[in-house]
């Protein structure tokens, strides 16, 4: 018998793999798909949104993943066509051998390693070496950092009394 990690890990594979069929066989009819993008969207929908792009995607790796009861926690690194590396945590909800639920966090780029920069002294000619990180280049960033980072002139404090008493942060 399957476990329920081992079926959320079949849905990645089959979208990886451009499985429709696989991916049809964990998924339930009355899935609802939440992400940052998306609220409670229906199966036809998620499919509709989701499914052309799984074509850029190269392969998964598996950060963690951690099942308690009907519930499994999910981190993920994408690997796209184009090289870059993304990183969403999902939160997927299955029963009955199928998955009934998904909440998707994304957001961020993993950095890609390059190689050792050096600086060296004139005087001695020792050298520090450090790893140099990049991110990779998106449309119209240069610098190649995420679009998606706000300064901290960018954040003005809120109330939100329904959930906390502690001031939060959001867009102005």
């Amino acid at each position: 018998m399957r476990t329920h990690a081992d079926i959320a890990r079949a849905c990645f594979q089959a979208y990886a793999d451009g499985d429709r069929a696989a991916l049809d066989a964990v998924l339930a009819a009355d899935l609802h798909f939440t992400s940052p993008l998306d609220n409670g969207v229906d199966l036809n929908t998620c499919l509709e949104i989701g499914w052309p792009k799984q074509a850029n995607i190269v392969r998964f790796r598996f950060v963690r993943v951690v099942e308690h009861g009907a519930t499994v926690l999910l981190t993920d690194a994408q690997t796209r066509s184009d090289g870059s590396v993304g990183r969403s945590t999902e939160v997927l909800t299955i029963r009955d051998g199928r998955i009934h639920a998904v909440e998707v966090y994304f957001g961020w780029l993993v950095p890609i390693r390059r190689r050792r920069a050096c600086i060296s002294r004139r005087d001695d000619q020792t050298a520090r070496c450090r790893p140099m990180l990049r991110f990779p280049k998106e449309k119209g960033r240069a610098n190649g950092a995420p679009s998606s980072a706000l300064k901290r002139s960018q954040l003005q404090p809120t109330r939100n009394l329904s959930v906390s008493s502690r001031p939060l942060f959001s867009r102005m």
